[in-house]
């Protein structure tokens, strides 16, 4: 993978990041749509590196969150899954359902990280 390939993928997981939550509020079978097909097939692709880009786009972001101890647990939990098995994707889905629900379901989290990343929205 090259550093351009990783580029792109922080880029557009932070990009649906901030489409899901700037959805939620008032269209959320947008943001159903959009968790469905788009966030949880790359996290399903591969759970460590969707959890290194949402861990570094809260970071980027510089916010506080409301709920860190969940965000840890969450990105934690998706570091440690493996997909082999059904469970696994119920497990994922679990895991990522704490991670919005740690704070980042704010659209400023990713709105913010995208901006410092030099793609203003």
């Amino acid at each position: 993978m090259t550093n351009n390939d990783l580029s792109n993928g922080y880029i557009q997981a932070w990009d649906d990041v901030f489409a899901y939550a700037d959805n939620l509020q008032c269209n959320w079978l947008v943001s159903k749509e959009i968790f469905n097909n788009r966030i949880l097939p790359k996290a399903i692709e591969n759970p460590e590196l969707y959890a290194i880009y949402i861990d570094d786009m809260v970071k980027t972001s510089g916010k506080k969150l409301k709920r860190p101890g969940t965000l840890k647990k969450a990105i934690r939990i998706l570091k440690r899954i493996k997909i082999a098995k059904r469970r696994g994707e119920k497990l994922l889905r679990s895991a990522l359902v704490e991670l919005f629900s740690s704070g980042i379901e704010e659209p400023d989290f990713a709105k913010t990280a995208l901006h410092k990343a030099g793609y203003a929205h």
